[in-house]
C-alpha cells in the first residue's frame, strides 16, 4: 500500500493501547485507539482503518459485539483478535463464525504481529481494488449478472446498491422472464449475507397443504406423514437470503403467518413449542 497502514487498536487497558500504538508507529504504520467497541465504531466514522486490532473481553461493547456490528454493516476491515483467555472454541467462533482475519493470544509476539498486520493490510488493499473494479464495471453497465446501459437500468443498479447492505425485506415486481431472480441474487451478492446460502422457492408450485411445512419446517409427528423433523426454507436460508417467488399465490392464511415472521424475525416449526 502506498500510504501508511491505518490500524485501529481497541482495548480497555490504556497501557496496552499506548504500547501497541508506539510499536505500530515504529513500524511506519498510522495507529488510532479506542477503549471499547462503541468508541471504535465512532472512531471509524473519521478514521477509515485498513486493519483493526481488538481485544475480546472489554466492558461495554466487547470484541464479539464489535465484530458482529461490523459484519452486519457489511464494511468490516480485516480484524485481528487479541485475548488473554484464548481457546480453540473461541478461535473458531471469532475467525470462522464472526469473520475475524486472525486470532492471537497475549502476550503478543511483536515479529508475528507485524507479519499478520502487513498480511491483513495486503488483504485490505486487494478488497479495495476489487471494489474499485466493481464500480468501474457498474459505470460500464454491469452489476453482478445484470447488464444494461439505459437510464432505467442505472436507476435499478442504484436501488440495488442501497438495498444490498440493508436488512430490509425487498419486494421485486415485474413480468415473467424480466429477471426478478437475477435481481434477488444480485442483492444477495451485495449484502453482508453473501457467504450464506441463497434459497429460492416458488410459492405457486407448492400444494396449499404443504407450503407451510416447506416454509417453516415441522417437528416429527406434527401431522400425518411427518415421520421426522424437517427444516423449512427460512431455517435453511439462515444467515443468507430467501427468495419467495410468486408470493402473491401464497394462501392468505399463510401470508398472515409470514407477516409475523418478517416483523419478529423468528420462526416456529409446525408442531414446535419454541421459536428460533
Amino acid at each position: 500500500m502506498s500510504q501508511p497502514l491505518r490500524v485501529l487498536i481497541v482495548d480497555d487497558e490504556p497501557s496496552q493501547r499506548t504500547g501497541l500504538a508506539a510499536m505500530l508507529s515504529a513500524w511506519g504504520m498510522k495507529p488510532e485507539t479506542a477503549s471499547d467497541g462503541i468508541e471504535a465504531l465512532q472512531r471509524l466514522n473519521s478514521f477509515p482503518a485498513d486493519v483493526i486490532i481488538t481485544d475480546l473481553n472489554m466492558p461495554g461493547l466487547d470484541g464479539f459485539g464489535l465484530l458482529q456490528r461490523l459484519r452486519e454493516s457489511g464494511e468490516m476491515p480485516p480484524t485481528l483478535v487479541l485475548t488473554a483467555y484464548g481457546s480453540i472454541e473461541t478461535a473458531v467462533q471469532t475467525v470462522h463464525e464472526l469473520g475475524a482475519f486472525w486470532f492471537v493470544e497475549k502476550p503478543i509476539q511483536p515479529a508475528a504481529l507485524e507479519v499478520l498486520l502487513r498480511r491483513a493490510g495486503s488483504h485490505a488493499g486487494l478488497r479495495a481494488e476489487k471494489s474499485n473494479l466493481e464500480r468501474q464495471l457498474r459505470y460500464k453497465g454491469s452489476l453482478g449478472e445484470l447488464v444494461g446501459t439505459s437510464s432505467k437500468m442505472q436507476e435499478i443498479f442504484a436501488l440495488l446498491q442501497q438495498a444490498g447492505p440493508s436488512k430490509a425485506c425487498v419486494l421485486i415486481t415485474g413480468e415473467s422472464g424480466t429477471g426478478k431472480e437475477l435481481v434477488a441474487r444480485t442483492i444477495h451478492e451485495l449484502s453482508a449475507r453473501r457467504q450464506g446460502p441463497f434459497v429460492a422457492i416458488n410459492c405457486a408450485a407448492l400444494p396449499e397443504t404443504l407450503i407451510e411445512s416447506e416454509l417453516f419446517g415441522h417437528e416429527k409427528g406434527s401431522f400425518t406423514g411427518a415421520s421426522e423433523r424437517r427444516a423449512g426454507c427460512f431455517e435453511v436460508a439462515q444467515n443468507g437470503t430467501l427468495l419467495l417467488d410468486e408470493i402473491g399465490e401464497m394462501p392468505m392464511q399463510t401470508q398472515a403467518k409470514l407477516l409475523r415472521i418478517l416483523e419478529d424475525s423468528k420462526v416456529r416449526r409446525l408442531g414446535g413449542k419454541s421459536e428460533f
